[in-house]
């Protein structure tokens, strides 16, 4: 005979009263039940992924979303929005698109004028001939890492570009080159320091 460990089950019961209760949980040496398969670890996938890594993150566009100013060499400024459209928009739905602040309203008042993709701005052709396919050449040099779009002036000297804040008083969205250093706007200076 064997040993008395041979004679046990995995719950530490003897094979043969198991069996005289028909509750064999296999490998039972009188009728022959195999030994069942181990349970499957239902953590097993999750230690799977996890050893995998996390997901890639998604790349970062270009140029990102955002409320930029580019200062002129002659001192003047132009203000530019980048978008996403919602999804179910009527016009360009999904997309991205540049517009320039044409109003007093800096939160309201932008046209658009092109879309951005993730190689240079599409300046649609109606604003061809006008600025803005100049401005959008040149927001794209600086805004986006260095990229440079054919049409962009060879000497950028004098430019700068500057993304949006808000207003450390009021939290409006600052747009102008004196609002952006100081951290206020105009009429919340005025009152800190009238």
């Amino acid at each position: 005979m064997g040993d008395a460990a041979d004679y046990l089950n995995d719950s530490g019961e003897n094979y043969y009263a198991a069996h005289l209760r028909g509750e064999c949980e296999g490998p039972c040496p009188y009728c022959g039940v195999p030994k069942p398969p181990k349970a499957a670890n239902p953590l097993a996938a999750f230690d799977d992924d996890f050893a995998a890594g996390p997901p890639p993150l998604p790349e970062r566009p270009a140029l990102p979303n955002g409320v930029y100013t580019l200062t002129l060499p002659d001192g003047g400024h132009r203000t530019f929005r980048v978008w996403t459209r919602r999804p179910g928009a009527k016009f360009k739905p999904g997309e991205r698109l540049i517009g320039m602040l044409i109003g007093p309203d800096n939160t309201n008042d932008y046209e658009p004028f092109g879309e951005v993709t993730e190689r240079c701005i599409k300046v649609w052709k109606r604003f061809l001939p006008h600025a803005q396919h100049r401005y959008a050449a040149i927001v794209w040099a600086l805004g986006a890492d260095g990229d440079w779009m054919p049409e962009t002036p060879a000497d950028l000297a004098g430019y700068d570009l500057q993304v949006s804040k808000r207003c450390m008083r009021c939290n409006n969205e600052l747009t102008t080159p004196e609002s952006l250093e100081r951290g206020y706007g105009p009429e919340c200076w005025e009152k800190l320091h009238g």
